[in-house]
């Protein structure tokens, strides 16, 4: 089993990139990337791409654009931070809901904290609206994560080396073919 890495660097390694992503909304939260400044980009990315739009049609694109942005942006600052927590706070399980209950609630500090922001610049607008969707996007990924592990939400993670890493032996000559000690999953609560 190799050995694990220092609380240091653990630290750096899962925290970095969310923080980072929290400037990155910082970022994105100023006048710069406002309504008016977006859509003239996108016009311009149209114009070069030779599309031709109506102007309702390009209010709506742009809408819908600058929603997804709020869905994607908070659903990928979610993943960050269980991540994070995952990292940081070692356990057998590969889920817990401490973790994700801990990676929405920092995504709605910071949505909250940036539509706040936003009715603080000029050019900009803070809605609670905004705030729900970006809750929407945290919550998706989250339900993501739990389809990803469901399965394997209290099995114990596999230490390297161990018999799963080995072919299966038979169970007694009653077991259906197929089955196996080993394949069927251990649950902490199952009593097995």
């Amino acid at each position: 089993m190799p050995p694990r890495p220092s609380f240091e660097r653990a630290l750096f390694w899962y925290w970095t990139p969310a923080v980072l992503w929290i400037g990155a909304i910082a970022v994105f939260s100023g006048q710069t990337f406002g309504f008016n400044h977006t859509a003239t980009f996108m016009a311009r990315i149209f114009s070069l791409l030779h599309i031709h739009v109506s102007a309702q049609q390009f209010d709506f694109l742009h809408s819908v654009l600058r929603k997804c942005a709020h869905f994607s942006v908070y659903g990928i600052l979610s993943g960050l931070f269980f991540r994070a927590f995952r990292g940081t706070h070692p356990s057998s399980r590969r889920w817990q809901i401490s973790w994700a209950a801990f990676a929405l609630c920092i995504s709605l500090l910071v949505a909250s904290a940036d539509e706040f922001h936003q009715v603080l610049t000029p050019g900009r607008t803070g809605t609670w609206k905004d705030v729900f969707l970006d809750m929407i996007g945290a919550l998706f990924v989250q339900t993501i994560i739990i389809i990803f592990t469901a399965g394997n939400r209290n099995r114990r993670l596999p230490p390297s080396g161990s018999s799963r890493d080995r072919t299966p032996e038979r169970v007694g000559s009653g077991a259906p073919q197929g089955l196996s000690a080993t394949a069927r999953p251990r649950f902490e609560d199952s009593g097995d």
